[in-house]
C-alpha cells in the first residue's frame, strides 16, 4: 500500500516467503513536475496466461513434475486423457491430476465445477472476522454479525484484549443455538482466539460447543473456481462482492492499528470498514447460490459433509471420549508436527466408512476435520491440523504416547 503522509509518499511493500508464492513489488515514477506514481505489480504477472502455476495448488514443485512428464501447459493438462500414465509419469496420484484436470478445465472454460454435495442450511448463524497484530496473535478487533446486526468488538490498546475476548464468550453464551462461521482456508480465526484465550487464563471450552465453520475450507472441498488464490478478497470479488478498500490487507490493517497503538491517534473509518466488509462478504458468499452455477462432476463427487453440533459434558461425551482414545490407541494414528502445516493429529483406518464414524464423534467432541487422504491402497486418513486441536486432544483425550510430542504442547 502507499500512503501520503504531508509530502512525502511512503510505499509499504510485503510478500509471504513460502514456496512458489507471489512477490509483490511497486514501480514508482518520479516525473519532472515532482509528481510521484505509484504502480503496483507482483511477481505472477510474468507468468504466461496458459502457465501451470496459474492453478491453485500447483506451485513451482508440482509443475517441474508436470513437465518432466510433457505436460508444461493449462491447455494439455485439460485435454490429457489417460491419467494413470501422468500420475507415474509425474509421481503425484492420479486423484490429484483428476483435480488438477478439473482446475484447468475451469480455468479455461471460466466455469465453477462442484465436485462434494454442498448442505449450508443454519437458521441461527454468527459470522465473525478477527484483526490482529503484526505477529497474528494478539486480537485487538472482533467483527460480528449476529443474525441481522453487525457489532464491532474493538480493544483501545492492548490491555483491553481480553475484554474483548470475554464480550466475545459472553455473546457466544448468549447465543448457544448459533452456529460460528468464519473464512480463512486454515482455520486462523478460531486458533488464534483459542491461543489469545489460553494467554489470558479464559476457559476456551465455550469455543468448542458450537459448530465452528471455516467457510473457506468448505467452499475449497465442495467447488473448483477459476481462480488461482482463495483468499475471500479474490473468491469474493471473482463473485462480485464489491470490496470497498481493495488496497488494504490484513498486514496493511495491523501496521494502522500498530501505529495507533503507539502515538495516540484515532484510527481511520476505513480500518473498521474493511473488517466490517470482511464480514459482510462472507454472508454474500453464504447467500450466494453457488451450486446453481456450478456445473457438477459427478467423477469426482465426494461423499456429503454433515456438521454435528457438540455436546455438552455428560456420560454421552465421555464414552465418545473412550472410543476415540481406544481407536487412537490401537490404529497407527498418530500426532506429529509437519514443516507446511505445523501440528497435525492423523486419524487412520483401512477405509472411509470406518473414518466416517470417527469423525462424526470428533465432531460431536468440538474437532475440526481436515479433508480425508487416500495414503496408499488400503489406508485413508483425516487430519485434524493445527496446535490448539493438539494440545485439546491430548488434555481431553489422553491418548498413549507413541512419539514425543513435548515441543507440541507449548501452550505459547
Amino acid at each position: 500500500m502507499d500512503e501520503k503522509f504531508g509530502n512525502t509518499i511512503i510505499a509499504n511493500v510485503s510478500s509471504h516467503d513460502n514456496p512458489g508464492a507471489k512477490g509483490n513489488f511497486a514501480i514508482i515514477d518520479l516525473t519532472k513536475d515532482s509528481i510521484i506514481n505509484v504502480e503496483w505489480h507482483d511477481t505472477r504477472e510474468t507468468l504466461e496466461k496458459d502457465s501451470l502455476e496459474q492453478l491453485h495448488g500447483i506451485g513451482p514443485t508440482k509443475a517441474e513434475k508436470l513437465k518432466k512428464s510433457i505436460v508444461s501447459k493449462i491447455s494439455q493438462l485439460a485435454k490429457y486423457e489417460n491419467l494413470a500414465e501422468l500420475a507415474q509419469l509425474s509421481e503425484l496420484s492420479e486423484e490429484q491430476l483428476r483435480e488438477f484436470q478439473l482446475k484447468a478445465k475451469s480455468w479455461i472454460n471460466k466455469e465453477i465445477y462442484q465436485i462434494a454435495p454442498f448442505d449450508f442450511h443454519f437458521e441461527k448463524m454468527i459470522l465473525y472476522d478477527i484483526e490482529t497484530d503484526i505477529a497474528q496473535e494478539r486480537v485487538w478487533l472482533i467483527g460480528l454479525q449476529i443474525d441481522e446486526q453487525f457489532i464491532q468488538l474493538f480493544a483501545k490498546n492492548w490491555e483491553q484484549e481480553k475484554d474483548i475476548l470475554m464480550k466475545f464468550i459472553e455473546i457466544l453464551e448468549n447465543n448457544p443455538d448459533h452456529v460460528l462461521i468464519y473464512y480463512s482456508g486454515n482455520s486462523f480465526d478460531h486458533e488464534v482466539l483459542v491461543k489469545a484465550m489460553r494467554r489470558h487464563e479464559i476457559n476456551t471450552e465455550i469455543m468448542y460447543s458450537h459448530i465452528h465453520i471455516d467457510l473457506g475450507v468448505i467452499l475449497k472441498r465442495c467447488f473448483i473456481f477459476p481462480i488461482r488464490y482463495y483468499k475471500l478478497k479474490n473468491l469474493g470479488s471473482s463473485l462480485g462482492y464489491p470490496f470497498k478498500h481493495t488496497n488494504l490487507d490484513g498486514y496493511a490493517v495491523a501496521m494502522s492499528y500498530h501505529s495507533h497503538v503507539e502515538d495516540g491517534k484515532a484510527l481511520d473509518p476505513k480500518i473498521f470498514e474493511y473488517n466490517e466488509d470482511d464480514v459482510k462478504a462472507i454472508q454474500f458468499l453464504i447467500e450466494r447460490n453457488i451450486p446453481a452455477e456450478a456445473k457438477i462432476d459427478k467423477d469426482f463427487f465426494h461423499e456429503a459433509y454433515t456438521f454435528k453440533y457438540p455436546l455438552k459434558d455428560g456420560s454421552e461425551k465421555n464414552e465418545l471420549i473412550i472410543q476415540v482414545r481406544n481407536f487412537y490407541d490401537n490404529s497407527s494414528s498418530n500426532i506429529r508436527n509437519r514443516k507446511d502445516k505445523g501440528a497435525e493429529i492423523r486419524l487412520s483406518a483401512k477405509n472411509l466408512q470406518e473414518l466416517s464414524v470417527l469423525r462424526d464423534n470428533m465432531d460431536k467432541l468440538g474437532f475440526r476435520a481436515g479433508k480425508p487422504q487416500k495414503k496408499s491402497v488400503n489406508r485413508w486418513y483425516i487430519p485434524y491440523y493445527g496446535k490448539q486441536q493438539v494440545i485439546r486432544f491430548v488434555e481431553m483425550i489422553k491418548p498413549r504416547k507413541k512419539y514425543d510430542i513435548s515441543s507440541l504442547l507449548s501452550k505459547s
